[in-house]
């Protein structure tokens, strides 16, 4: 009969384990980076097939293919939508800011008219 006790596994530190878990989370990071870049590079991608009229070929993509693709139009889609609300947006502030406090008054009591005539029950018939 052998006495000898079973070898036991190696045990591992905490400073191990720690650096173990802070490669996990590096990678893990940047998996996120690589993923927000390719999504950047698309929408950038995106942006130039709006404004290039067809005479720069692919040389001036970033990340895509040369070809249009649908990922890249609805990039270009939503980046759109975004501008004409900035733009819009951008306006209103102007104006709001150029008016008298009697004029802004005014505007206030105007836009809770029209929010109460929303919500208000119209009558059937």
């Amino acid at each position: 009969m052998n006495n000898q006790e079973p070898a036991k596994p190696p045990q591992v530190g905490q400073s191990e384990l720690t650096d173990v878990l802070d490669v996990v989370h590096m990678k893990a990071e940047i998996t996120r980076q690589n993923d927000c870049l390719r999504r950047k590079n698309v929408a950038l991608d995106a942006m130039h097939w709006v404004w290039c009229d067809g005479g720069c070929e692919t040389g001036v993509h970033r990340y895509a293919p040369a070809e249009l693709t649908e990922e890249m139009v609805l990039a270009a889609e939503r980046n759109t939508v975004r501008l004409r609300r900035w733009f819009n947006n951008s306006e209103f502030r102007r104006k709001f800011n150029a008016m008298t406090s009697g004029e802004r008054e005014l505007w206030f009591a105007e836009r809770k008219n029209t929010s109460n005539a929303m919500f208000r029950r119209q009558p059937d018939g």
